[in-house]
């Protein structure tokens, strides 16, 4: 969800500017100004149904920092020549974005939601460490931390095994967007 709002949102705000683009810039300032974990904590408090889904729409909605960065690629991207000749001999806007700016703009999308999977599972842990992120049925990580807080004289290993867990996973999705980097940035060649 953060790949997709993120990048439909920069990908339209860069490549048309102008009122709409600032106001939803402007929008997105205020929400990325608030921590991510205290809006979701206030969200998650106010809409209390819960679950699985209602994480996943929050976490999507409000972890919108993919947009700040394909609008700034787009903004550089329309300038460039072959998409000044395909506006100057008449192909329409929608076959530009697609054909020539989104193609051209998604590896850095690509690296920042890598980026951003690993800050969304240490929102998620934090959440199920404080009791407001995946119901318990469901296994997480930071439900298993808040468990073994107890038993943390007598059975340590109940707190280590999910702690390093999470800090393996994230450093390798982190090692994932940084290889991604690499490869797809032309820059880098």
């Amino acid at each position: 969800l953060n790949m997709l709002l993120g990048g439909f949102l920069g990908l339209v705000g860069g490549y048309f500017r102008g009122v709409s683009d600032a106001i939803l810039m402007r929008i997105l300032e205020v929400i990325n100004s608030i921590p991510f974990l205290v809006l979701a904590l206030l969200v998650l408090s106010l809409w209390r149904e819960g679950g699985i889904l209602s994480l996943m729409l929050i976490l999507g909605i409000f972890g919108l920092q993919p947009a700040r960065i394909i609008r700034s690629e787009v903004l550089s991207v329309r300038e460039e020549d072959y998409v000044t000749a395909a506006r100057a001999i008449g192909v329409p806007t929608w076959r530009i974005i697609l054909k020539y700016v989104l193609p051209n703009s998604i590896a850095s999308l690509m690296v920042v939601t890598t980026m951003s999977i690993g800050v969304n599972i240490i929102v998620v842990a934090g959440l199920s460490f404080l009791g407001y992120g995946v119901p318990p049925p469901t296994p997480s990580w930071g439900a298993m931390l808040q468990e073994a807080q107890e038993y943390m004289r007598t059975a340590w290993w109940m707190a280590v095994f999910p702690g390093l867990s999470i800090v393996f996973t994230v450093f390798g999705f982190n090692i994932l967007g940084d290889s991604l980097r690499d490869v797809l940035d032309p820059r880098l060649k």
